[in-house]
């Protein structure tokens, strides 16, 4: 099997300024992977869904600091939640890892 390195699809960078109250941002329902970077100092919850999605602090953390890359599939939002402060997350939709 062979991994293709993250390509970006083109479409814009999306920022997600993450705290104690869930919030939701769009993503590219084109592209099947969102890499996903926490430039902040707080953890993250992250949950992929639809308009209606709602994170938790029992969703998929992602560390301060940390990059990561998921396969979206068809889920056209995502949002985030923090335990306590706020982080900035950004998403950026494309393909491989």
């Amino acid at each position: 099997m062979t991994l293709k390195t993250f390509a970006p699809s083109g479409a814009d960078t999306v920022l997600l300024a993450a705290g104690v109250a869930s919030a939701r941002v769009q993503l590219d329902p084109n592209s099947s992977v969102t890499r996903v970077v926490n430039d902040g100092a707080s953890t993250a919850f992250l949950h992929f869904g639809d308009v209606n999605v709602v994170s938790t602090l029992t969703k998929m953390p992602i560390k301060a600091g940390a990059t990561e890359s998921f396969t979206s599939g068809s889920s056209s939002y995502v949002a985030a939640i923090t335990a306590s402060g706020t982080t900035n997350l950004y998403f950026t939709n494309g393909e491989g890892l």
